[in-house]
């Protein structure tokens, strides 16, 4: 959602109930299975990513210096190796209620982490999500 763009960022866009699976880096692509960038009141609800090369989920990279503001992230299920990225970016970001992976990779730029509790207090979000057994 957004990415490098000419004009006003997206605003007001919704990414719900979605089966997201095998994204792939060939052709030079991220991998990631939903990344936002330069967007606005973006929600992303009730996905379920897996398989992903890259990371399940990437917030707030700053593409051209360009933050996404008021990103809301719940109910969504991640399981791939490369869980969530999140870059400084991410002004009024909204992340709970999402169910991970167990042992897949966090990143909260610069900082990484398999330890779910570090992902909570490194990246500030996610204190009612769990972590799948």
């Amino acid at each position: 959602v957004g990415g490098i763009t000419q004009g006003a960022n997206p605003t007001g866009i919704v990414v719900r109930g979605n089966q997201i699976r095998e994204i792939s880096t060939a052709g030079g692509s991220d991998g990631a299975g939903i990344r936002v960038e330069n967007a606005n009141e973006v929600k992303l609800e009730g996905n379920t990513i897996e398989g992903t090369e890259g990371y399940g989920l990437m917030v707030g990279l700053g593409a051209n210096g360009a933050p996404s503001r008021d990103v809301t992230v719940e109910g969504n299920v991640i399981r791939a190796e490369k869980l969530v990225r999140l870059g400084r970016q991410r002004p009024g970001l909204r992340m709970d209620a999402n169910r991970y992976r167990q042992g897949g990779l966090f990143k909260a730029e610069p900082q990484e982490t398999r330890d779910f509790s570090q992902w909570k207090a490194l990246s500030g979000v996610d204190q009612r999500s769990e972590v799948e057994r």
